[in-house]
């Protein structure tokens, strides 16, 4: 990057005729700034000098203007890998460019998603159980088997960026990260102008719509016969343990943004506050049956937040365990 380039994740809202509000929508912070300013922090795309941008300006005009948006940090930092403590890091590998062909292909991919992963994955099983396949072994059918599996990571999250630009949202980055030690795959999106309901539980469940479809073509490449049928194997099941991790009402994971668009976005507060009170409790047993059932399920979503360890335990015993 020759020159200063604005923060990627920042928009850019017209409040009047003199005043701009800009926008960070990944760390929700916003500034009112003239209209003046607020094209000059546009125009910065790290190609123009700003010095020769705008010649109403003097050299230490600019200078101070872009230590100020510096400071205010409205100015890419150049950094792509973020500490966010002991064993957990984030590495930007891409910074996509938004056009109306990107947004093209999220809808194409988004429909796919929609309407073929189940008959893909139904049919796969069934060509499993059946038996009638065959496969060349290699002896590299583990390695393969775990390539199938970080492919499908990425696209789990690729699945997200799709239904995201599919309705309208935005795409920021998308990169590699450790969690607690354990490899992933990240975007940042940003949808809250997507009102409809039923489209912001797609977005959330594009991610384990993908993985179920890659699981589901893998089984069915099992009946070409011409691919080491472990490497399948291998990335069909852990493209299926990832979907079906990704389902538990789980803080962070894409089954708590799915459940919130039809439970409401408070509820996994309101479940911890019920269980924590105990006149609250009394008062809903008074309901009968349906506050049992009520009571039941807010002790398993508040029990269900301290699985998310065990759950990476398992997937890395699980993984462990075939090495064995």
């Amino acid at each position: 990057m020759k020159y200063p380039k604005k923060n990627h994740y920042l928009t850019f809202k017209r409040m009047n005729e003199n005043d701009v509000e800009v926008n960070n929508e990944v760390e929700d912070i916003s500034w009112t700034m003239d209209i003046r300013t607020a094209r000059f922090l546009y125009a910065l795309d790290g190609r123009k000098n700003p010095y020769k941008m705008n010649p109403y300006r003097s050299r230490d005009e600019v200078t101070q203007l872009l230590e100020r948006l510096e400071e205010e940090e409205l100015l890419d930092s150049g950094e792509r890998i973020t500490p966010l403590g002991i064993g957990s890091v984030i590495i930007s590998l891409w910074l996509p460019k938004v056009t109306r062909f990107s947004r093209y292909l999220g809808k194409v991919w988004n429909k796919i998603l929609l309407f073929c992963w189940m008959p893909v994955f139904i049919l796969g099983v069934r060509i499993l159980l059946s038996g009638r396949w065959r496969g060349t072994d290699s002896d590299f059918g583990i390695a393969y088997g775990y390539l199938i599996l970080a492919f499908g990571l990425l696209f789990h999250e690729l699945g997200h960026a799709a239904a995201s630009l599919a309705y309208g949202g935005r795409f920021y980055e998308m990169g590699i990260m450790l969690h607690y030690f354990l490899p992933g795959a990240y975007v940042m999106i940003s949808y809250d102008n997507v009102k409809n309901r039923m489209k912001r539980a797609q977005i959330s469940a594009a991610g384990i719509e993908s993985n179920m479809l890659l699981a589901g073509i893998c089984l069915c490449l099992l009946k070409m016969g011409i691919f080491d049928p472990i490497a399948l194997l291998i990335g069909a099941f852990f493209n299926v343990m990832v979907a079906v991790s990704n389902c538990c009402l789980i803080d962070g994971l894409d089954g708590m943004g799915l459940y919130q668009e039809f439970l409401g976005r408070g509820f996994l507060d309101k479940a911890r506050l019920l269980v924590r009170d105990s006149r609250g409790k009394n008062k809903i047993r008074r309901r009968g049956i349906n506050g049992e059932i009520t009571l039941v399920a807010c002790y398993l979503i508040v029990i269900m937040q301290v699985l998310l360890p065990i759950i990476l335990l398992m997937n890395v015993f699980s993984i462990v365990s075939i090495f064995v």
